[in-house]
């Protein structure tokens, strides 16, 4: 270096302690304030004197004190990032304030690069009528001679040694050299750098750098602090570290006898045939590291003994590789643990589950360096936008992005057969036809998208970290999603608002996402989980244990919707503030069905078809629906029972109907589940845990006289006594009967059917989902605004 100065904060120890060697200047960086609100501003002052420091500190309790004593002690000066909030008080206002004061701008190389280009684009954009604007709106006059006029200077603000240059400002000296020397004199660079006879050279900055400079100064200060380094040749993800973390690694090839030494350290340390999660958890993840690091070849080659800083000069490489490294041990130590945790509920184990919950925390606790990166960037991007729509600049980072709501649906559920799934698929077809800037974001196994016959219906799908069957139902699975991959896509995306359909492992993703990058988080409240659970286990305990998680996790959403009252009132009663809850409007597209009467089929001699369409499974009460039709039966002799669906209980099922004609379809789709419908006369939906139940409105748009329990959602979807029955006692007395005044009567029975479809015709489809779609926007911007 020609020069040498140290811009610590508010201090020059640091400098003093060089000043005595050659080609060194003192210099500080200010934390400054507006008086009236203490908004903290960064100020650069440079190659000052002891006596100056003490006046600087003296003064940077008033900012309009500070600007004009550097003005008149011809002290170099700089605004340091001027839209990044210190303190978390800046204003627009405030910046219209820093162009009145400051010549100098700085472009910061460790934060967001949007800060950066923004302000580019408001000096652009400034004009002496401006400048005049701010003059007489602030009421104070400024100093500058053109303060329209603004020059640049860029730094790295690297706190870490591991990005020194990262950004650098090439000066133009205006003339002057030091006698005997051949380099201009400190004063006269920085005379160049006030006069704006520089350019400016950054790599843009990304929560991945911010989470990287945490890193290496957390580890510098453990290493520095503890005997680490002694250890450094016995483990790669050491030398990793060492490699990645410091600014000068010094690492000497191992011998063959440390080598061996080396290997039975590590066979000793993690054991063999130990049951991972009973490691502590520093043991599983610096085994988990070991692993990863011999998995990827170009992490082999970033904790090579013979490797130096030089050749990962590469810094977004450097970062990319660090953030690959963190993400791969954590998805590796995730699986496990989340693996023991369900293990340990399903075998009653509490105690266990406690003590793995806690180590689940700490090893969440490893991604705190990106979770604080990704937040303050998007505080960042947020104000910066703010200023190019107040002074109606194009966006010119994501242009696609202005003004626009950009959602991000989260759901473990997406490919599967079930209500929740086809509603979502509809959902995102109906996005796309409305040119809606809407994503589905889940997580499956590869190929499990390939039954969906539209391209535009795949969702964006992250590749579980590992999978956990549940026993009763084993063609369902937890998948456990890849959380830092996910958070840098939305990061990425520039999601507006995230919304998470399913309170599991990606409704917790979605959750821990909007903390990150400060987003309004929504939730949709579409299975009784709770209830459920109950009705597969007869345990009221662990009723009570999921209500207690599913009132946690509502909680914690801006709003939460509910697809009918009944559900509405269910969370309320459980504890959730009634004006966070909104029922959202549901449709259904009628066109795709054709009653019966529209075909001229209408033959007396027809017999009486119910239908049941959905999951084969306990919590669906389908005992009450073949109890209930052994007794139509024997008084409605040419009545027939079509089950359409799978599940768990489809054996049960079938010996319970094995004198009854009853006729079990398996899983339909498409037009075979149309024709379904169509040849159907009553649709009965007995189950009390669904929250809304899309088949009940699809049967009455099918045109058929619907039958549904009192209790639950799916009551909402018919006009009680004219487009269907509600049945208030939950037995196979009351459904006979229900089934019974219908088939019995048909004059009724075929009133109703017009009535159902009449009534599906009023409820459209896309009317449906643009009435939810501004409902969304409407309280993102509360939730923005509060």
């Amino acid at each position: 270096m020609d020069y040498v100065t140290i811009t610590d904060h508010d201090t020059i120890a640091g400098a003093l302690e060089i000043a005595h060697l050659p080609q060194v200047f003192i210099s500080e960086e200010v934390s400054a304030y507006f008086p009236d609100d203490r908004c903290e501003i960064h100020v650069l002052a440079w190659n000052i004197t002891e006596k100056q420091h003490e006046d600087i500190q003296r003064l940077r309790s008033n900012i309009y004190d500070l600007v004009p004593y550097l003005i008149q002690q011809d002290i170099p000066h700089a605004c340091a990032h001027p839209l990044c909030p210190a303190n978390d008080k800046l204003t627009i206002q405030h910046v219209e304030k820093l162009i009145l004061l400051f010549s100098v701008f700085e472009l910061n190389g460790a934060r967001n690069d949007v800060q950066n280009e923004t302000l580019r684009s408001i000096v652009a954009a400034l004009t002496p009528e401006m400048t005049s604007r701010f003059e007489e709106e602030y009421n104070f006059a400024s100093l500058l001679a053109q303060p329209w006029n603004k020059h640049f200077m860029a730094g790295s603000d690297d706190h870490s040694s591991c990005n020194i240059a990262r950004s650098f400002t090439r000066i133009t000296p205006v003339g002057g050299t030091d006698e005997g020397n051949t380099l201009p004199a400190p004063a006269h660079l920085l005379q160049a750098v006030m006069q704006g006879n520089t350019s400016v050279n950054t790599v843009p900055a990304t929560p991945l750098c911010f989470a990287h400079n945490l890193y290496a100064i957390g580890y510098q200060f453990y290493k520095n602090s503890t005997d680490l380094a002694q250890d450094m040749h016995y483990s790669s993800a050491l030398r990793f570290a060492e490699n990645m973390l410091t600014g000068a690694p010094e690492l000497k090839p191992l011998s063959v006898k440390t080598r061996m030494l080396t290997l039975a350290g590590v066979l000793l340390r993690f054991g063999r045939g130990k049951r991972t999660v009973e490691k502590s958890m520093q043991a599983n993840l610096l085994e988990a590291a070991e692993q990863v690091i011999a998995q990827f070849p170009q992490l082999q080659f970033a904790a090579s003994e013979t490797n130096t800083i030089q050749a990962l000069k590469d810094l977004p490489q450097r970062e990319e590789m660090l953030t690959h490294f963190i993400s791969e041990v954590t998805e590796k130590v995730q699986h496990v643990c989340v693996d023991a945790v369900l293990e340990d509920i399903l075998k009653g184990n509490f105690f266990n589950v406690f003590k793995l919950i806690g180590s689940i925390g700490s090893l969440y606790a490893l991604l705190a360096p990106y979770g604080i990166g990704y937040s303050l960037f998007s505080k960042d991007r947020k104000f910066a936008e703010s200023c190019l729509q107040h002074y109606g600049i194009q966006n010119c980072m994501r242009p696609q992005m202005a003004e626009e709501t950009a959602i991000a649906y989260f759901t473990d559920t997406y490919c599967e057969v079930n209500g929740v799934a086809k509603s979502l698929q509809i959902t995102l077809s109906l996005a796309a036809a409305h040119n809606k800037k809407l994503d589905m974001l889940t997580c499956m196994p590869q190929g499990s998208n390939a039954f969906l016959n539209d391209p535009k219906l795949a969702p964006i799908n992250f590749p579980p970290t590992g999978s956990f069957s549940m026993p009763e139902y084993p063609e369902l699975s937890l998948h456990h999603p890849p959380a830092l991959k996910i958070i840098q896509h939305c990061f990425t995306r520039g999601y507006t608002l995230l919304h998470s359909v399913t309170p599991g492992p990606m409704g917790l993703i979605a959750l821990l996402a909007a903390k990150m990058l400060n987003l309004p988080i929504h939730a949709t409240y579409h299975t009784s989980f709770p209830q459920y659970v109950y009705r597969l286990t007869d345990d009221s305990s662990l009723e009570e244990t999921a209500w207690r998680y599913i009132f946690w996790y509502y909680n914690q959403m801006d709003a939460v919707f509910a697809p009918s009252e009944a559900t509405r009132q269910d969370l309320i009663a459980r504890g959730l503030q009634p004006q966070k809850i909104h029922v959202y409007p549901r449709g259904i597209d009628a066109s795709v069905f054709t009653p019966s009467w529209q075909r001229g089929d209408l033959s007396k001699e027809q017999q009486i078809k119910f239908l049941y369409v959905g999951r084969l499974s306990k919590e669906k009460s389908l005992h009450l629906l073949m109890e209930a039709f052994r007794r139509v039966y024997p008084q409605v002799p040419n009545a027939v029972l079509t089950l359409v669906g799978d599940g768990p209980q489809f054996g049960e099922l079938q010996k319970m109907a094995k004198d009854l004609p009853v006729k079990f379809t398996g899983y339909l789709e498409g037009e075979s589940l149309i024709r379904a419908y169509e040849k159907a006369d009553i649709f009965v939906f007995p189950s009390a845990t669904d929250t809304y139940s899309r088949v009940v409105l699809e049967a009455q748009a099918a045109g058929l006289a619907t039958i549904v329990s009192g209790v639950g959602g799916p009551k909402e979807n018919i006009i009680p006594g004219k487009s269907g029955l509600v049945v208030e006692q939950e037995n196979a007395e009351a459904y006979a009967a229900a089934m019974l005044s219908l088939a019995c009567h048909p004059e009724r029975m075929q009133a109703m059917k017009r009535a159902a479809r009449s009534w599906a015709e009023s409820r459209p489809l896309r009317s449906a989902f643009m009435a939810q779609w501004q409902l969304f926007e409407k309280l993102k911007a509360q939730s923005q605004a509060a």
